[in-house]
């Protein structure tokens, strides 16, 4: 393991002036049909077996959500079971300064959920790349691989 990036955590602000610090990353995912690309935040979730993306990217991505061949299944978690659609696509990392793509996965079949939430980062072609940590003291998460 020799490179490494390391962000801050990104801060969620409220009206009343109150915020909140969440480990959310920015990444680039791609459709690995099509090559259509979206640069997005994405929350690192480690108690996530996979990875968890949403319709909304899917079809923005080009997929046909629940088109002819695609696989279904049921994903289960602390909100209960949601039937899941998978699609595949490739995860890249963007460096420190938001500048370049450091680090890409291979295509993966990722659980999409029909449902808003945040772009869940798992174990299953993610984290199992890296040396995580996540630094609460000074409000950093690093990947290292």
């Amino acid at each position: 393991m020799n490179s490494c990036v390391t962000y801050p955590f990104v801060k969620y602000s409220y009206p009343d002036g109150s915020f909140k610090l969440v480990t959310e990353i920015p990444i680039r995912i791609t459709n690995t049909n099509d090559g259509n690309q979206i640069d997005c935040y994405a929350l690192i979730d480690t108690g996530a077996d996979g990875n968890l993306f949403t319709k909304k990217l899917a079809t923005d991505l080009g997929h046909n959500f629940q088109g002819d061949g695609v696989i279904s299944s049921v994903n289960s978690g602390i909100g209960g079971s949601s039937d899941v659609y998978k699609h595949s696509f490739s995860i890249g990392v963007f460096s420190e300064d938001l500048k370049n793509i450091v680090w890409t996965s291979n295509p993966c079949l990722t659980d999409c959920i029909d449902a808003e939430i945040p772009l869940l980062l798992g174990v299953k072609g993610f984290l199992e790349h890296f040396e995580l940590t996540i630094n609460y003291q000074k409000n950093t998460i690093s990947l290292r691989w």
